[in-house]
């Protein structure tokens, strides 16, 4: 038989055990694949029809395990996902729950006991949590982090300290820049910008006479030969001639 514990410690509003609970705490088990609660009578899970669904959580022992309520299961039957929920209302309020599996009818997940904190207070965990209860997130300042609220330059952000930041260069400053290094270079050729046009346009106005016919393809063709005009493309269809 795979018997299983189900032990609770049930504590007052000052952390001290509640013995001799009246009523007794209890239990309600779950099963996760169709919600089916259990029922402790005939050990099936159902959707209504209980005999017993909320089990009675015994006192251990109050002289040796004060607060400690506990009662025990054959999982054999078991297989899967279930959780359990235990409730004590009497002096106070107090629920928890535990998701636990089972395999072969063994429990397998670590996690043991029933822990819950649906009625607990922050102000009740200072204890625990130090000056974390009173922390003011506007004002108070967390170690070893600084320039959270802003960051004033490169060197706040490791990794950017030789980021450029500068605003970036209009076209008309771009222009003027290569203007200037073409003069250098043509300065250092003995030429002017202007000079340099100069020759542009020259070749320029050779060029323009100059007949394209094929896409694609450097076919120049000359438009005229002694001053007189040619007519054609110099193909076997249209071939050279001095007249249309």
């Amino acid at each position: 038989m795979a018997v299983e514990n189900f032990s609770w410690l049930l504590l007052d509003d000052s952390n001290s055990p509640i013995t001799s609970a009246d009523p007794l705490p209890t239990i309600v088990i779950r099963r996760l694949a169709d919600n089916y609660i259990f029922d402790w009578d005939d050990g099936n899970f159902k959707a209504s029809g209980w005999t017993t669904k909320n089990k009675n959580l015994p006192e251990l022992d109050n002289t040796l395990f004060p607060g400690v309520y506990e009662t025990s299961r054959d999982l054999s039957s078991f297989t899967g996902k279930y959780y359990s929920y235990v409730e004590y209302v009497g002096s106070v309020t107090r629920r928890a729950s535990q998701e636990f599996n089972v395999k072969e009818g063994v429990v397998t997940n670590l996690l043991q006991g029933l822990t819950g904190l649906q009625d607990t207070k922050v102000d009740d965990l200072g204890v625990n949590l130090g000056g974390l209860k009173d922390f003011d997130p506007a004002n108070d300042t967390v170690a070893n982090v600084t320039l959270v609220a802003t960051t004033t330059a490169n060197t706040d952000m490791r990794g950017t300290e030789n980021a450029n930041i500068l605003e970036p260069a209009s076209a008309s400053a771009i222009a003027s820049a290569v203007q200037t290094v073409l003069s250098d270079e043509f300065d250092a050729l003995g030429l002017s910008v202007a000079q340099v046009d100069t020759i542009v346009e020259a070749i320029k106005l050779k060029t323009d006479d100059m007949v394209f016919t094929v896409d694609n393809e450097l076919d120049i063709n000359i438009k005229s030969q002694n001053d007189v005009t040619l007519y054609g493309t110099g193909i076997d269809s249209d071939p050279w001639r001095g007249n249309p």
